[in-house]
C-alpha cells in the first residue's frame, strides 16, 4: 500500500480485517505526518464520520470542532488495533 495517511491506513485496516498481509510505504518520517504537519490545535471543517474507519467511531468532543488532535488520536489506534504495518521515509 502506498501511503501512511488517513486513506492508506483504512485500506491497510480493511486488509487486515479481510485476512489479507499488506504493509504500508510512507514517505514522509511517520504514520499521518500530513495530518500532523497541520497546524496545532487546528479545527477541522471534516465531520468525525469522514475519518471512521471499518464503522470504528472517532469519539470527539464536539462533531462540529473535530481537532487535528482527535484525528492523530484516532488513527493511532486504528494502526495499534490492527496492529499495521507502515515503513516510514
Amino acid at each position: 500500500m502506498v501511503g501512511g495517511g488517513p486513506t492508506g491506513i483504512a485500506a491497510l485496516f480493511q486488509a487486515h480485517l479481510e485476512g489479507i498481509p499488506a504493509v504500508g510505504l510512507e514517505a514522509g518520517p511517520a504514520p499521518v505526518a500530513t495530518v500532523r504537519d497541520y497546524l496545532d490545535g487546528v479545527v477541522l471543517i471534516s465531520r468525525p464520520t469522514d475519518y471512521e474507519v471499518a464503522g470504528i467511531p472517532l469519539d470527539c468532543r464536539d462533531p462540529n470542532q473535530l481537532t487535528r488532535e482527535e484525528v492523530l488520536h484516532y488513527l493511532g489506534r486504528i494502526i495499534n488495533y490492527g496492529g499495521l504495518t507502515i515503513h516510514c521515509g
